[in-house]
């Protein structure tokens, strides 16, 4: 998997003296365990002999273009997700990082990434991360709900990830003496590719999937059975509904953009806990990133880890948490919020997003919420991924929907609040 000039380099980076020696590299592959639809993971361990004879251990993740089939695999590099997270990695981060005063701090801490994972290699379709499972983080598992404590941990993280793009700008502007924006710095990385087709095939890619898996989902919706003209108009309305209202989750031309995830549900996660009570949160998978308003990456997350019964009663008082922790990320580096984003703007911008999330909410749970069991079927030959993927899922989602209570439930919570919000309301 990776030469040995490239193993060397990695090492190089996490030892103090260049005069070491590689004794072994072990590769292990976690397709079976906490594989994605988009790569293969691997472990990788290596034992390296410094220069004062003592043995060290070093751990890396790695993240692997899907080399089993080739529709899996032509997929994925024709979204050009590898370019995206590489790119992110290589020129966005160290921008990041550049005027951000917790960047002083990384040296400190047993993990080198402030918000993701430190990357210390990319190439060809070849991502090589520190592994934060050795330093205790967890993916959080994608058939729970997140509760309190947890969408704390996560909304003051990612209020510190967009502090540090707002930083940048404002920063780097004054020193170059005209208006810098990240996202005209690097455009091609933060094109979106969640509606993209594929071969340029309207009728193939993931989300015109997912909207004929709703469409095909309405007549098993308790509130709407039997009920053959309202069944019609949802059938009638979803598509156009979808593809406006997922737009609205991009670049805006009304509110201030940040660096964004762009991807963030409960398996881009990992948390660090104590005594069984998250403390920290790391962002992973920045395959989908976008330069979009800061609610963008809020309503996504509420949208896909919650239920619209705790949304509904927290969502007011989980902003207050995002804003609080950006207001004191903002001041350490010298800038006020209300100079670059006032509550109010936040606010509205999270109200505009809204619908985007329920559409967000209605096409992910298809495919996040099922177990791992059925992922691996999923991903265990070019031509499920490519049917069930990109082509037609309506069999499987209709029968889990049948068959699994989690599932069901969920998925139609999401459907209801689209129906009835934007096409029955209306």
């Amino acid at each position: 998997m990776l030469s040995a000039d490239e193993a060397r380099h990695i090492v190089a980076q996490n030892v103090s003296s260049p005069d070491f020696k590689i004794l072994d590299i072990k590769e292990t592959s976690l397709r079976n365990e906490d594989g994605g639809f988009m790569s293969d993971y691997w472990h990788i361990k290596m034992e390296v002999e410094c220069s004062d004879s003592s043995v060290q251990t070093h751990k890396f993740f790695v993240k692997d273009v899907p080399k089993t089939d080739s529709t899996h695999r032509e997929y994925v590099l024709e979204v050009q997700s590898y370019k995206k997270e590489g790119g992110f990695y290589m020129d966005i981060v160290p921008n990041l990082y550049k005027y951000n005063d917790a960047c002083k701090k990384i040296k400190e801490e047993d993990v080198k990434g402030i918000w993701a994972p430190h990357c210390y290699l990319t190439r060809d379709g070849i991502i090589v991360m520190e592994d934060l499972s050795s330093a205790g983080f967890k993916v959080f598992n994608n058939r729970e709900l997140m509760d309190w404590n947890h969408c704390v941990v996560v909304l003051r993280t990612l209020a510190s990830f967009h502090a540090a793009s707002i930083t940048f700008e404002k920063r780097e502007s004054e020193v170059v003496g005209h208006p810098c924006v990240i996202g005209d710095m690097y455009p091609d990385l933060f094109q979106s590719v969640l509606g993209k087709a594929m071969n340029d095939d309207p009728e193939k890619g993931w989300f015109a999937a997912g909207i004929r898996a709703l469409c095909a989902l309405v007549p098993q919706l308790t509130k709407y059975k039997g009920n053959v003209e309202v069944q019609r108009l949802i059938r009638e309305k979803l598509p156009n509904i979808c593809q406006t209202n997922i737009n609205i989750l991009g670049r805006s031309s009304q509110y201030r953009n940040v660096v964004s995830h762009g991807d963030l549900w409960s398996n881009n996660i990992m948390f660090r806990y104590q005594n069984g009570i998250p403390i920290t949160a790391r962002f992973v998978d920045f395959q989908l990133q976008r330069y979009a308003p800061p609610s963008s990456d809020i309503t996504m997350f509420l949208y896909t880890t919650i239920n619209r019964n705790f949304r509904k009663r927290h969502r007011d008082n989980l902003l207050d948490v995002y804003y609080s922790e950006l207001t004191k990320e903002l001041n350490k580096n010298g800038i006020s919020v209300n100079d670059v984003l006032p509550f109010d703007e936040l606010r509205s911008s999270c109200e505009f997003m809204t619908p985007g999330g329920r559409v967000i909410a209605a096409l992910y749970l298809q495919v996040i919420t099922i177990t791992k069991e059925q992922r691996n079927t999923i991903c265990s030959s070019g031509e499920t991924f490519s049917q069930f993927f990109l082509c037609n899922r309506e069999l499987e989602v209709c029968e889990w929907f049948e068959t699994d209570e989690y599932y069901r439930n969920l998925l139609q919570d999401a459907v209801y609040d689209l129906v009835d919000e934007d096409i029955l309301k209306n």
